[in-house]
Order: C-alpha cells, then sequence, then structure tokens
C-alpha cells in the first residue's frame, strides 16, 4: 500500500481537492493508457479520462483508504468505457488495431538512436502480431499486468473476476507467447524480444507513459 496515497487520501475525503490534483497528475498516465486501448482514439480517451475522475471526486467518499487506490480508479475508468460501449453499442478493442495499441504503448525516446528506433520498430510488429493471437480477456488481463504493473487481485478487483480467473488468463497469454517463439523462425523472432529479462523485457520493451495525456480540470460543482 502506497503510505503518500493513503495520507492524500484521507485529506480528499475531507474535501481537499488540491490533494485530489496531486493523485489527478500522478495517475493520469494510467488511466489515460488504458482508456487508449479500450476505447482506441484521443478524443474519446480524453473525455473517458475526464469523466473518470469526476466520477472518483463523487464517490471517493465510498473508497476504503486502507486499501490500493490503483485498481479501484481504473474500474471507474473500465466502467466509463463500457458506459461509453454501450451508447455505441460497441465491443471493447473493436476500433483499436494492434499497432495503433502498441505504439501508444511505445513512444520512442528523442534520443534513440536509428538502430533503436529500428529495433523498436521491429519489437512493435512482433509484441503486435503476438497479442493478435490473444481473445480480448487475455489481452487486457496481459497488458494490465505486464504495462500497468498491476498484481493478480488488483486486476481481479478492476475487471470482478475471481483471482484464479484472472491467473488462468494469464497462464493462457503466456503460453500463446510462448507458442509463437517456437513457430516463429525468423532470425529476428519473439525469442530475441522474449530473452531481455523474459517478461520484465516485454514489460520494458512496451512500457512508456503516452505523451499527450490530457490536463484534467474537474468540472464538477460537487
Amino acid at each position: 500500500m502506497d503510505q503518500e496515497d493513503t495520507i492524500l487520501l484521507m485529506k480528499i475525503q475531507k474535501g481537499e481537492k488540491a490533494a485530489f490534483d496531486i493523485m489527478v497528475v500522478k495517475y493520469l498516465p494510467l488511466v489515460y493508457r488504458y482508456l487508449h486501448r479500450l476505447v482506441g482514439n484521443k478524443e474519446n480517451a480524453e473525455e473517458l479520462s475526464q469523466e473518470s475522475f469526476i466520477r472518483a471526486w463523487k464517490n471517493i467518499h465510498l473508497f476504503d483508504v486502507q486499501k490500493t487506490f490503483k485498481p479501484w480508479l481504473l474500474r471507474i475508468a473500465r466502467n466509463c468505457a463500457f458506459d461509453y460501449f454501450r451508447k455505441k453499442k460497441t465491443l471493447p478493442f473493436s476500433s483499436l488495431s494492434e499497432t495503433e495499441q502498441f505504439q501508444l504503448e511505445n513512444t520512442p525516446t528523442k534520443n534513440a538512436s536509428p538502430k533503436e528506433l529500428a529495433e523498436k520498430n521491429e519489437n512493435a510488429v512482433l509484441v503486435s502480431t503476438l497479442l493478435s493471437l490473444l481473445s480480448d480477456s487475455e489481452k487486457e488481463v496481459l497488458t494490465l499486468h505486464y504495462l500497468d504493473e498491476l498484481t493478480v487481485p488488483e486486476i481481479a478487483v478492476i475487471l470482478k473476476k475471481p483471482e484464479e480467473t484472472i491467473r488462468t488468463r494469464l497462464r493462457r497469454a503466456r503460453e500463446a507467447f510462448r507458442e509463437a517463439k517456437t513457430k516463429n523462425d525468423k532470425s529476428k523472432d519473439v525469442s530475441s524480444l522474449y530473452s531481455k529479462g523474459g517478461w520484465e523485457g516485454l514489460k520494458r520493451e512496451t512500457k512508456n507513459e503516452p505523451s499527450n495525456a490530457p490536463n484534467i480540470v474537474l468540472k464538477s460543482n460537487d
């Protein structure tokens, strides 16, 4: 449990918006990235990020400050996304190509060399191909665990699924990656990506905060 979050959340529950602003700055990249994966475009991700934090502010009195804030917040963000899907009568991930998803997670650094950029592009194709082998549910669990660094219990809170279900989906996702690795006979294949520290290597190759996350200004009068 993050002690800094606990202190801030106690202040927020007393009505201190300045403390909430700090939490927004801290968690906005995570929320925006997660929503962008779900809805597939910048404008809707920004709007839903705004709505997510407004809902969080309105419901913060219900939050148990002894628990971890991140999964509770992402659960709110997911609910916002699914409300959007219900209105549009669409399904999660339906408008998000794998390339767009990876590009969001893998913004190149300014100082990257041409060789490093080329390797990142190759790995983007690899990750995009590997993710396409997964079901939407497996894909969501995999990205939450390895990109957003959430634990199995935290993911279970977000998805409202038993922890064993989350473990099963993670296992199936890993198996799909391993199967692709063994079948890929290219010189620059999945093994080169996986060998860079196992699943932690995969995370390093794909984990970067989006550079264009919006600014959040609470519009609520509450």
